[in-house]
């Protein structure tokens, strides 16, 4: 039995003066003790006890504390444990006695690092990389020290349970263990039970026997088949509870214990995860335990359970505990909720030692030891992202020993692979795992280029995937300790990105203070298109087998958060569902090949952008996640505002296994004399269940260049060439010339008084030897587009008619581009503007720039490279043409330089 020894506590760092009361579980730093400081800090408190009884003992069960701990009772040092995340139990009789005692934990902490990853280490007995400290210190700058799950008193015979496990198959067999330890003379009978939900008897384990003689501590495993038992699936989370008890020599009870746990079997057919036999398709959020304003994971269960219910109404089926233990509570809970887990465990960016080697790896048996009861848990991996600093010979008996204590969960040892990360390459895993954080017309070539290819059929995940940033307003986080300026109440400590403290004043600098409501709308439809993209993606591809998104929350490094600071979903939930749940539609398009240099190549089409009055067809893909088999009805509508453009309905098929083409649409496109945004929605209907999708196209008319555009001069072998033949009618000379090259002839003729659009196409100055004032200093750095960016179109006249705020930026797909400005010369106007989402600083996309008498509009737009899956010319796309053409117009002879409309 347990008491709770929650209260009545002080504690007082190292050379303290004071003991401060503090109420457990909790950390050290939410008492406001320094956080870089490494302790030792000593928690004390009194313990009244009566005389204990012929053969009782006395236990102290601390279910973690981080990370160093010596177990005191009235001076005497009885026990210590090393490791922040597994339980231990030091017992206390040796020193115990009647009446008044004095209970000490004296703790330490893995010691944090000065200003980053790579920065020194601050003073400690412990180093942070040379711990399983895991991920959560990079997030708040260190790790967290102290009692953070619960403490208890608890008392035995003499004979007691120290520790207890299991794993549990469909089939009905069951593993258990229990570490035993026996007093001095004792003897012990070990036995198991099973019930079943309704508390009623499943099954028994045979019992096990240990003679008197000497103090012992053994670990005793007892193991069965049983039959009749009902597999745990997400569907149908049955659960069971096997209650251990042990009698002492004499037949009476000495101990016991209790665990719940479920009987299922994860396996795979190729790329298809089989859960119990069945189908299953993981689709989880990205969670590193953070949980504001708490410096551990240990949250209240309620906060839990509406964080996972926020995540069940965007579709997600559960959560990757990325590089840390969750307290067994949390596993309990998605065990009932049948809320699907990947564990693991907390080892990244390792520094291994002759003399850490041992002790991490029997850290690692610990905690998977520890896992292996929940069914929800049917993924594992070792570590994350590790480069050669953990070896294969480490790495391969990570694994087994990791193995051997879950059972048929799939195991691997390097999310995101050796491949990717200069890790080893000898790997020891089940299944494929890759963490392709890519912009969007880069996603799909690195599909291509990390498919599994002749490589032996089995799952293919993405353990980490789809982060989007988006806006945090400075004014949310004021008051909150981790945005605070203060060195002493916001150390940097581990963290690389530590931009917080300082982004309400570059938010002011950059002009855009009071523009929250724009920037958070902007930044909202660039992550959900970012997101829909990579998502539809991976589920019209049939090596796909399951992904994490990242991530559950905001953070103080990232803002990739799906739900907000309340646990609400961010994006609406019914269209996040659309593509992220069992069964979805997505679409694939035909493909355009290009003869270039001699040699064919690829020439994607601008999948979202469209001209009037051609026809295409999209590839409708029915990713059956839900293994769903029987006929179907597949129905789809093309809309223009309320007019219906095309429609039809498909009789399909139903099956189970890998995405499949079930129709090609043929869609009309209207001719107009503007952009419009057209909608296509496809429903469909089979075996009781609806699903249905939708995504918008912008439809353009020819592009139409003013009478004065033209080439600029060595223009007509370049990227631009493609152009000669739409610019042939002009007529009386150019006045608005268009180049991807600034050269002192075109420099010469805009400070004369022409006009110019100037496209960057590489990194670097922009207009090389020029000296005046600011635009020297204008010079194009590479910056992502959708990822970690927010886009602002600016009211200028430049846009003409191009609807640059539709459809969630579909008009940007093949203008996407890798660079953006830095600087902005002196009488600048912005055309379209980039926020760093992370950073807050300020750059651009398009500037409108006035020179001696001229005017050029300088843009880092992609107007000519085919990047990934962009066209490869600018006449492969009518965004592209139409948004030249528009800037071209701007600049006609009769543009004054005014912004406004």
């Amino acid at each position: 039995m347990k008491e709770p020894l929650n209260d009545g506590w002080e504690v007082r760092p190292e050379g303290g003066a004071t003991w401060t009361p503090a109420r457990l579980p909790g950390a050290w730093e939410e008492l406001g003790f320094d956080k870089a400081a490494a302790g030792p800090v000593t928690y004390r408190r009194d313990l009244e006890l009566s005389a204990l009884a012929h053969g009782e003992r006395l236990w102290l069960d601390c279910e973690a504390v981080s990370y160093q701990a010596s177990v005191l009772l009235n001076g005497v040092t009885l026990g210590e444990h090393r490791g922040a995340w597994d339980p231990f139990v030091v017992e206390l009789t040796p020193a115990a006695r009647a009446g008044v005692n004095t209970l000490e934990l004296v703790v330490e902490k893995p010691a944090g690092l000065r200003a980053g990853p790579d920065s020194p280490s601050l003073a400690g007995r412990f180093q942070l990389r040379e711990t399983l400290s895991g991920f959560l210190p990079y997030v708040w700058g260190h790790m967290f020290g102290g009692p953070w799950q619960p403490v208890n008193l608890r008392r035995s015979g003499p004979a007691a349970i120290l520790g207890a496990g299991l794993r549990a198959e469909a089939d009905g067999r069951l593993e258990a263990w229990a570490d035993l330890d026996l007093a001095p003379g004792a003897a012990a009978a070990l036995s198991g039970v099973v019930l079943d939900g309704a508390g009623r008897e499943a099954g028994r384990l045979p019992g096990v026997t240990l003679e008197g003689g000497a103090a012992c501590r053994e670990r005793v495993r007892l193991s069965a088949r049983l039959s009749g038992v009902r597999p745990w699936s997400p569907d149908e989370p049955a659960l069971y509870t096997l209650r251990l008890a042990v009698l002492d020599g004499a037949g009476q009870a000495s101990d016991a214990a209790s665990l719940s746990f479920g009987f299922r079997s994860v396996g795979f057919d190729g790329p298809t995860l089989l859960l119990n036999g069945q189908a299953v398709f993981p689709r989880l959020a990205l969670s590193w335990g953070w949980f504001p304003p708490r410096f551990t994971p240990n949250a209240p269960l309620k906060e839990v359970r509406e964080r996972w219910a926020g995540l069940r109404e965007l579709g997600f089926n559960g959560l990757k505990y990325c590089l840390f233990q969750p307290p067994g509570a949390q596993l309990d809970l998605a065990d009932r909720l049948g809320w699907l887990g990947w564990l693991e465990f907390p080892l990244w960016l390792p520094r291994l030692t002759p003399e850490n080697r041992a002790p991490l790896l029997d850290e690692l048996s610990r905690l998977a030891a520890l896992s292996a009861r929940h069914p929800s848990l049917i993924l594992y991996t070792v570590g994350c992202e590790l480069s050669a600093d953990a070896d294969a010979g480490f790495l391969g008996e990570a694994y087994s020993r990791v193995k051997a204590e879950v059972g048929s969960a799939l195991t691997r040892d390097n999310s995101g692979s050796g491949e990717a990360y200069g890790g080893a390459l000898d790997e020891h895993a089940e299944f494929d795992d890759y963490h392709l954080y890519a912009e969007d017309q880069h996603f799909g070539p690195l599909l291509d280029a990390f498919s599994p290819g002749a490589r032996p059929e089995r799952p293919y995940l993405f353990g980490e995937y789809a982060d989007a940033d988006v806006y945090r307003d400075p004014r949310q986080a004021q008051g909150e300790w981790w945005a605070s300026a203060d060195p002493a109440v916001n150390p940097q400590g581990a963290r690389w990105q530590f931009d917080l403290p300082d982004l309400p004043e570059r938010l002011r600098a950059s002009g855009l203070a009071e523009r929250g409501a724009e920037l958070t709308r902007a930044s909202l439809e660039g992550a959900m298109l970012h997101r829909k993209w990579t998502l539809e993606r991976s589920r019209a591809t049939r090596h796909v087998s399951g992904y994490v998104v990242t991530g559950e929350v905001d953070t103080p490094i990232s803002t990739a958060g799906l739900l907000d600071a309340a646990g609400r979903p961010r994006f609406p939930a019914a269209n996040f569902r659309a593509f992220n749940a069992d069964l979805v539609l997505t679409l694939a398009w035909d493909h355009r090949r290009a003869w270039v240099a001699g040699g064919d190549r690829p020439d994607p089409l601008d999948p979202w952008n469209v001209t009037g009055g051609e026809t295409r067809r999209a590839r409708v893909v029915v990713a059956n996640g839900a293994g769903l088999a029987g006929p179907g009805v597949l129905t789809w509508t093309l809309v223009d505002g309320a007019t219906t453009l095309a429609g039809g309905r498909f009789e399909l098929g139903m099956v189970p296994g890998p995405p499949r083409e079930v129709g090609i649409l043929r869609l009309p496109i209207p001719e107009s004399s503007r952009p419009s945004v057209l909608n296509l929605k496809a429903t469909l209907e089979a075996a009781g269940a609806s699903v249905a999708n939708s995504w918008s196209f912008i439809a353009y008319p020819p592009p139409t260049f003013g009478p004065g555009a033209a080439l600029a001069e060595g223009e007509e072998d370049g990227p631009l060439a493609a152009l000669a033949a739409r610019l042939a009618g002009v007529q009386g000379g150019a006045s608005v010339k268009l180049a991807s090259a600034w050269t002192p002839r075109l420099a010469s003729w805009v400070e004369g008084g022409g006009r110019a659009v100037l496209l960057v196409t590489r990194p670097g100055p922009v207009f090389g030897g020029a000296s005046a004032p600011g635009l020297k200093e204008l010079a194009a750095e590479a910056l992502p587009f959708w990822r970690e960016a927010i886009r602002l179109p600016e009211v200028h006249p430049a846009w003409g008619e191009f609807p640059a705020r539709a459809a969630g930026g579909t008009a940007f797909w093949s203008l996407a581009s890798d660079l953006a400005l830095a600087g902005r010369p002196l009488g600048a106007q912005p055309i379209l503007t980039r926020l760093d989402a992370r950073s807050f600083a300020r750059r651009d996309y398009a500037l409108e720039i006035p020179l001696g008498r001229g005017w050029v509009i300088v843009t880092t737009l992609n107007f000519t490279r085919g990047l990934g899956e962009q066209p490869l010319a600018v006449t492969g796309s009518p965004a592209r043409l139409h948004l030249l053409a528009a800037f071209a117009r701007a600049l006609e002879d009769d543009y004054d330089g005014t912004t406004t409309t």
